[in-house]
């Protein structure tokens, strides 16, 4: 019972200091304490979605086996630039060959979608596109970059795309012929055909891994002899392609009538058939398609008579004699042109 009496007590105690608590005023202190956030600045992402070099009209960078370029080539960049802080903070994007001078990029339509960067983002990308204009003065193993810029024209901290380019790269080849003499043919008789006991041999020796377009023509208007006994068949001049018919043919057919020289070019898997020579014209021009009247050496596939770096091509030759045909045309010579992917 004691117990008992003692626990009422307390409860009874502490009911009646409720009211008491309620019943006192507190005084309220309110400070303020400032907070500044931000961002920071973030790197820009740049993605290059596509690089072209137009000659012609054409992107003859697919068909290169690596960056190379040379005087007066432009380079064209198509790019969208990502910035997590919004497009709005971006200035400029600029791309910079070796000179510190950058060219500004223009701004285009949006690139749906960019690799690295998946679908475009209206809020934060804007797409640009950039051409650079390769100088004279510029060099192998040079860096290409493409700057994100502020309003003040400060470049971005990690904010710059770069890639190396090889720019006017020396264009060479050797050339020779398999037993280093000049060409020459197996004996035959007037109206026959005669294989050439000898090849041309011609290696593609350019810088950069740099590919080369080759054609193949006839100095002058054939092989001519100073000898005045030499005629073949009316004149002292063998011509490279003398058509009889005239047909305009340049593959030599089945029991052709034509005369002259032909060539077969043979490099690794490719090779061309039987072709008659033609006469180099230096008024002709030289496109991608023909140089100065030459014909294609190793395939005459079109835009496809490319020799590749450190490639070689084998040149064979054959001689249909006309008739009537006396003496030695000794006085002539075959030209190979070349020009860089």
């Amino acid at each position: 019972m004691k117990e008992i009496y003692k626990i009422i007590l307390l409860v009874v105690a502490v009911q009646l200091l409720v009211p008491v608590l309620h019943a006192q005023n507190y005084q309220t202190v309110l400070n303020t304490v400032n907070i500044t956030a931000g961002p920071a600045s973030a790197p820009k992402q740049i993605c290059v979605k596509s690089r072209e070099v137009l000659v012609g009209g054409i992107n003859i960078l697919n068909l290169r086996t690596g960056q190379y370029a040379f005087t007066g080539e432009q380079i064209k960049f198509n790019v969208t630039v990502r910035d997590p802080n919004g497009w709005i903070n971006i200035g400029s994007v600029q791309v910079f060959g070796p000179d510190p001078t950058g060219v500004v990029c223009t701004q285009m339509s949006n690139i749906p979608n960019c690799d690295g960067l998946g679908n475009f983002n209206s809020a934060t990308d804007r797409s640009y596109q950039c051409i650079l204009t390769v100088q004279p003065s510029w060099y192998l193993n040079s860096k290409v970059k493409i700057s994100v810029l502020d309003v003040s024209g400060m470049s971005f901290v990690n904010s710059t795309h770069e890639e190396v380019w090889d720019f006017n790269p020396q264009i060479s080849m050797s050339l020779s012929t398999s037993d280093n003499q000049p060409i020459r043919f197996k004996p035959a008789n007037p109206g026959e055909w005669a294989e050439s006991e000898n090849y041309v041999v011609l290696k593609n020796t350019a810088e950069a891994g740099v590919n080369l377009w080759v054609w193949i023509a006839g100095q002058g208007p054939g092989l001519t002899s100073t000898s005045s006994v030499s005629i073949c068949p009316t004149t002292n001049v063998l011509e490279w392609h003398r058509d009889v018919a005239p047909s305009g043919n340049i593959q030599v057919a089945n029991n052709d009538p034509d005369t002259g020289i032909a060539y077969r070019a043979v490099s690794g898997t490719l090779q061309t058939p039987w072709l008659w020579m033609r006469k180099y014209d230096p008024n002709a021009g030289c496109n991608l398609f023909n140089c100065f009247d030459g014909m294609p050496v190793p395939t005459d596939a079109p835009m496809q008579n490319i020799l590749t770096n450190q490639g070689t091509a084998n040149i064979y030759f054959k001689i249909h004699y006309p008739s009537p045909c006396v003496g030695t045309f000794d006085q002539g010579g075959i030209l190979i042109i070349a020009r860089p992917v």
